[in-house]
């Protein structure tokens, strides 16, 4: 009698696993950025354009801390001689998945992004000239919604910014719910207004945050719902999603190496998801003279590095030669093994897919082909960003609890 009540509880408690796995994931849809024609050739336009987004929501992060330091740095202060391009791509989110917002729930198409922090969604007085096609959250419809102070403005490099109401409501990822803090927006910015998705879902400190709120994962974590999150990114159909609360072990194989969070350079609070004292290597070899911070940023798709790193990295590669001001090439018959190393003390290499170094050859000189690494100054001192041509070759955790993220081999 006792083993069949132990064998009744063991599948119970199997049941109720996978129940909670299968509670967790949200699954995520990729749409084509077009950075490779299909014969293999690189679309510059399409190239540049994802690194000019870049550029607009890191300086967007710099002025919320600057902000909260007690600066007013000017938009020309933000602007000058960093030579961003113009955006000309009209959407460039490639993963997103479902959330829903509110009682009775609102559903909603987000951007999860790693690299910032606020929740924003457009709100049922945003007209269609500005929100164009996207769901708008009807703050007066829901009657868990409340107001969590004044009005939000959330200013972007490129002079527009995303203008609403600071609502607090409960936001519900992947079965797990809580209150969330969420910019209800009646105007947006060039960049959010540029999604695909409806709204754009930062999972990154408060410390970035335009309200000082916690992002979504953080929330669940005060509420006891779970100490980390994770990403898995995929070219491939029904393989990407996002973990809250957890993480999916049918997601990746053998251990995961985990490395601390280290703080930003003169901010007083975490910020980024970031490693300290690490190093870019080519072929298994150092690409630097000096060690480098890496944040790791689900909402950036190449790999940014400052100017003088990527033109450092690039000098170390044979036959490179520089395209524009952001971008170099290198012989396409002679591609690098690229990875890096998250710290000083561990000797462990994380290589990136050789496809995701490669944007494709030059249609002008197909022997050339683009790199990954993208050189531009952000602000950030020594930190490089790993976006998606990182993550899609690492299964990737982000563990509140500990301040730490992991990365194990995907599957």
């Amino acid at each position: 009698m006792l083993a069949g009540s132990v064998v009744a509880f063991v599948s119970l408690l199997a049941g109720l696993v996978a129940a909670e796995e299968d509670a967790i994931h949200v699954p995520l849809t990729r749409r084509d950025p077009g950075l490779k024609g299909k014969d293999g050739s690189a679309s510059l336009l399409a190239i540049r354009d994802q690194a000019s987004r870049t550029s607009l929501k890191y300086y967007r992060n710099a002025k919320h801390l600057r902000e909260k330091r007690g600066e007013k740095p000017s938009h020309d202060r933000l602007l000058r001689g960093r030579g961003l391009i113009d955006l000309e791509i009209e959407s460039y989110c490639v993963w997103s998945g479902q959330i829903t917002v509110g009682t009775p729930p609102q559903s909603f198409s987000m951007f999860f992004d790693s690299g910032s922090t606020d929740l924003t969604i457009p709100s049922s007085l945003c007209s269609d000239d500005n929100c164009g096609s996207k769901a708008r959250y009807n703050v007066n419809a829901s009657t868990s919604a409340v107001s969590g102070g004044n009005d939000v403005v959330s200013n972007f490099a490129d002079g527009s910014a995303s203008k609403g109401a600071w609502i607090k409501d409960t936001v519900t990822a992947g079965g797990l719910t809580s209150v969330q803090s969420i910019v209800a927006a009646t105007e947006l910015s060039a960049t959010i207004k540029s999604l695909d998705s409806d709204g754009l879902m930062g999972m990154a400190w408060s410390g970035l945050s335009a309200t000082g709120s916690p992002s979504f994962p953080f929330a669940l974590y005060s509420a006891k719902k779970g100490n980390t999150f994770a990403i898995r990114l995929s070219d491939d159909d029904g393989v990407s999603e996002v973990s809250v609360g957890s993480y999916n072990r049918r997601k990746f194989s053998g251990q995961v190496t985990w490395f601390p969070v280290a703080t930003t350079s003169g901010a007083a609070v975490k910020t980024y998801w970031q490693t300290a004292n690490g190093m870019p290597l080519l072929n298994s070899k150092a690409a630097l003279a000096k060690r480098s911070n890496f944040i790791i940023d689900s909402g950036t798709t190449f790999i940014i590095a400052p100017l003088a790193s990527a033109a450092e990295f690039y000098a170390a590669i044979d036959g490179s030669s520089k395209l524009d001001d952001n971008h170099w090439t290198f012989p396409c018959d002679s591609q690098p093994t690229v990875g890096f190393r998250f710290s000083s003390t561990s000797k462990k290499e994380f290589q990136i897919n050789p496809d995701d170094f490669n944007l494709g050859y030059l249609e002008s000189e197909p022997t050339r082909c683009v790199g990954a690494v993208v050189g531009q100054d952000l602000g950030l001192g020594t930190s490089w960003i790993l976006g998606a041509s990182f993550i899609t070759s690492w299964y990737s955790i982000f563990d509140m609890a500990n301040s730490r993220i992991g990365f194990a081999t995907p599957r």
